[in-house]
């Protein structure tokens, strides 16, 4: 959850970043292991209001970019 955001664009670019930054990949005992990350993106009033629908809209907006290839992010659908 970001409260205050004034434009969304921002949670967009935030979402970039977080995905860029942890596709970093790790060194643990002289393996490299690949890392990702796969976000969704939901508004309030846009997608819903009350959480638990935001969470559910967000959940949702994930799932999709799971199947668009990982390592990315969505936006929900809107309600």
């Amino acid at each position: 959850m970001l409260p205050g955001l004034s434009d969304e664009s921002v949670a967009e670019q935030l979402a970039g970043r977080l995905i860029a930054t942890v596709r970093e990949p790790l060194l643990i005992g002289g393996h490299v292991m690949p890392v990702g990350a796969t976000v969704g993106l939901a508004f309030c009033p846009l997608d819903a209001c009350e959480p638990a629908a935001l969470l559910a809209a967000a959940d949702s907006a994930m799932y999709a970019a799971k199947r668009a290839g990982k390592n990315c992010y969505r936006r929900a659908q809107g309600a």
